[in-house]
């Protein structure tokens, strides 16, 4: 199992490396959270564009990615949805100083080489 909510760096890189090293038929299971074009829109402009600068990757899903990095097969299942309110991290405290609470929606996500 692969976490990229927490992966500093290249994610695209990352996925690369995991088709590479994966056997033929082999099952990736990665868990992510991201914060979806809906829930972004909802917030008001000046925090839009200051998570989008200091936070991208929490706006990408890495489905484009993953397509591109070689699986065929993908099935993802939402787990949920969290708030940076409930959280101790480097883009919650950036939402506190903005006033907001942004939700992440959470899922696993099961990709077959």
């Amino acid at each position: 199992m692969a976490v990229f909510i927490n992966c500093i760096g290249d994610r695209s890189a990352a996925l690369r490396e995991v088709y590479r090293v994966l056997k033929p038929g082999g099952l990736l299971v990665s868990l992510n959270g991201f914060v979806t074009r809906e829930a972004l829109a909802a917030l008001p402009e000046h925090a839009q564009q200051e998570l989008l600068d200091k936070y991208p990757e929490a706006f990408d899903n890495l489905y484009e990615d993953t397509v591109l990095a070689g699986f065929q097969k993908m099935d993802s299942v939402v787990q949920g949805v969290w708030y940076t309110g409930e959280d101790d991290s480097g883009i919650a405290d950036l939402a506190r100083k903005l006033g907001v609470n942004v939700p992440f929606t959470e899922y696993v996500r099961f990709c077959e080489k």
